[in-house]
């Protein structure tokens, strides 16, 4: 089954919800509306990871115009795939909480440029508030 990112219109918190879900859905959090965050689908085993960098972006308060660089440098899959590193040391240092993705954590290159695309559907949803 498909999970795709979601995020509240209110709040702004971030889930992966299934697919076949998605309609009419509340915020666990707040009650606020469900929206789907246009980008990547995921797993079910994707879900802890997109968890756990949605709860690092929220530690944060970025100022908008900083929030929308960084969606701007992740729209890039090119970047992605070719420099992960260069581009998440970029967004270590805007957003501290996110060093679990860091090299020597347990991340191999492909499993990064996921979280990174997790990453620009949280960020985006963050942008679109």
């Amino acid at each position: 089954m498909a999970y795709l990112p979601t995020c509240c219109r209110r709040c702004g918190h971030g889930v992966l919800t299934p697919a076949a879900t998605t309609i009419e859905l509340e915020c666990a959090r707040c009650g606020g509306e469900i929206r789907v965050v246009p980008g990547e689908a995921y797993r079910a085993e994707d879900a802890p990871l997109f968890e756990q960098t949605a709860a690092a972006v929220d530690a944060v308060t970025l100022p908008e115009a900083d929030l929308r660089c960084l969606v701007i440098e992740l729209s890039s899959f090119s970047a992605r795939a070719k420099t992960p590193e260069k581009l998440l040391s970029r967004l270590v240092e805007a957003i501290p909480s996110l060093r679990f993705l860091e090299p020597g954590q347990g991340f191999d290159r492909e499993r990064l440029v996921h979280a990174l695309g997790m990453l620009l559907a949280i960020l985006a949803a963050h942008a679109d508030q």
